[in-house]
């Protein structure tokens, strides 16, 4: 992972293969503290998924809520790129399960977990997410921002402005895809979908920057090529070769 902040953190953390389980959850736990010490330095931190539907992600911010809720007895609000409605049903649907699915177009599988909590949920890795954020549902809220139109990055940085608790009151996480997160300009690609594309849009991130200066923290994910999605490919810029 990357980050853009003057926090001391390396500039990557990459999950490591072919070490021991013992190293690996050390540097897990390095990983997670420097991530705790991130979240009492900010108001808010925003950590990028690098691509919908990767089985790793839902395990990373599963783990580290979990550090934090070991190692801290304050409340956290997780931000999340998902509807509203989506959101509710993950703290209370009582009909949440997993089934294998099947899959759409060669890429987003379907079934009945996407359909009540989203078409990047469909996994093993997401229900135990789910769980974890019921059991510890005193603690952890979890909010979806996106209100579900094209033209929402503005709209999702608003809703977490407004909804985020003091600094000193509890935690703070951004969830969302790696550009969301960031401060950067909508792309050519998404431009040309909104009302008015003559007006330049920017991703939420420059929004919640704007706003908080040096109170926003940014922290990327990048990803290999392989087997990381459910149907084996890792689509979008964030992608790299590694052995």
């Amino acid at each position: 992972m990357k980050t853009k902040t003057s926090a001391k953190l390396p500039t990557k953390l990459q999950t490591k293969k072919h070490i021991s389980s013992k190293k690996s959850q050390s540097y897990l736990t390095s990983i997670n503290h420097q991530l705790l010490n991130l979240l009492e330095e900010h108001r808010l931190v925003g950590i990028g998924d690098f691509t919908h539907g990767c089985r790793d992600i839902p395990i990373f911010i599963t783990q580290l809520l979990d550090y934090i809720i070991k190692n801290t007895s304050k409340p956290i609000k997780l931000f999340t790129e998902n509807s509203a409605w989506r959101c509710e049903n993950i703290m209370k649907h009582p009909k949440i399960i997993y089934q294998k699915p099947t899959m759409w177009n060669n890429r987003w599988p379907s079934g009945k977990l996407g359909a009540y909590a989203g078409y990047g949920a469909e996994s093993p890795e997401c229900l135990a997410f789910i769980k974890f954020i019921r059991k510890h549902r005193g603690r952890i809220t979890i909010i979806g921002a996106d209100p579900d139109v094209l033209d929402r990055d503005e709209a999702m940085a608003t809703t977490i402005l407004d909804g985020r608790l003091p600094k000193d009151e509890g935690y703070n996480i951004w969830y969302a895809a790696n550009h969301h997160i960031d401060t950067s300009k909508y792309e050519e690609m998404n431009q040309k979908w909104v009302p008015n594309p003559h007006i330049q849009r920017y991703f939420a991130g420059y929004h919640l920057k704007k706003k908080l200066g040096h109170d926003y923290c940014i922290v990327m994910s990048n990803a290999y090529k392989g087997v990381v999605r459910y149907n084996g490919v890792c689509i979008g810029d964030d992608c790299e070769y590694r052995i």
